[in-house]
């Protein structure tokens, strides 16, 4: 009886689920991995950034900021993820990959990327996008907080092409 016991208890165990935690480990280690990459990639495109976290870089004193999602990392809620007050820029349509954050207002932010394929303007101003500093106003989007562009999921057309931005919330416009 002894024995017929052990055996069951050790069939059990070997059955039993490897713990969440454990499991996850390596999935942590590869997204950390994979974001230190994806880190050092931006700061080579755009050197001059600082390091904030394991997946953040900031420009312009934190005027800017760009947080990467690795596939390897647990999903994000793209939208759920662009704070009030900011713009936010997506590399990928659907909300999803790197991630552009602008906070600075009434002034004009060098975005450090060309092109994007979702964006969302959760401030009260205006979002303004310009391929050049000094160029033409390229796409306006209004000064309401639901104010947003995405394409389709997998398709690439960019959704905007921009290589500055200013949010506007004043009537004298942007320096």
């Amino acid at each position: 009886m002894k024995t017929r016991l052990a055996v069951a208890s050790a069939l059990l165990v070997a059955l039993l689920p490897v713990p969440a935690a454990q499991a996850a480990a390596p999935r942590r280690d590869a997204c950390a991995a994979d974001a230190a990459r994806a880190l050092d990639a931006q700061l080579r495109r755009h050197p001059g950034g600082r390091r904030v976290d394991g997946n953040t870089v900031a420009y312009d004193g934190g005027a800017l900021s760009v947080h990467v999602f690795p596939e390897t990392c647990a999903r994000f809620d793209g939208l759920g993820d662009c704070d009030s007050g900011v713009a936010c820029f997506w590399q990928r349509a659907g909300y999803l990959g790197t991630q552009w954050v602008l906070s600075a207002a009434d002034r004009w932010t060098d975005l450090r990327v060309g092109s994007f394929g979702s964006a969302h303007n959760n401030h009260a101003g205006q979002l303004l996008l310009r391929r050049e500093r000094t160029g033409a106003t390229v796409k306006i989007f209004p000064s309401d907080t639901g104010s947003r562009d995405t394409r389709p999921p997998g398709e690439a057309a960019p959704v905007g092409r921009a290589g500055w931005a200013c949010l506007r919330t004043s009537s004298r416009g942007c320096a």
